[in-house]
């Protein structure tokens, strides 16, 4: 991974809160193949809810706006299909930053 990637994830959650999978999303940089991912992934393994998932190697992190943009696109898409997105969380190797905490102040 060089220096300034990011990797993305969806994580899949059950009723009770667990994670039972995970998948790396392809094409990030495609907006609709990466909703279609998300959305149709969710879907298809009965996920109650999921976690969105932004790894990256910067020593600080923060929400910018490509993250809020493609947040905003997500709870969209998700709210259409009746998934409920539970956090956006954004990680390197140190640390995390939690878009509901962060931005919701839940």
């Amino acid at each position: 991974m060089t220096k300034h990637e990011n990797k993305h994830y969806i994580l899949f959650v059950n009723e009770k809160q667990h994670v039972f999978s995970w998948y790396k999303i392809q094409e990030f940089g495609k907006a609709g193949n990466c909703l279609q991912q998300i959305t149709g992934l969710a879907q298809a393994c009965n996920a109650y809810e999921i976690v969105l998932l932004k790894y990256c190697n910067k020593k600080e992190i923060t929400i910018d706006a490509a993250d809020e943009l493609f947040i905003n696109i997500c709870f969209n898409a998700c709210e259409k299909v009746k998934i409920d997105i539970i956090d956006y969380i954004i990680c390197n190797p140190k640390t995390y930053l939690s878009y509901r905490k962060k931005c919701l102040n839940d």
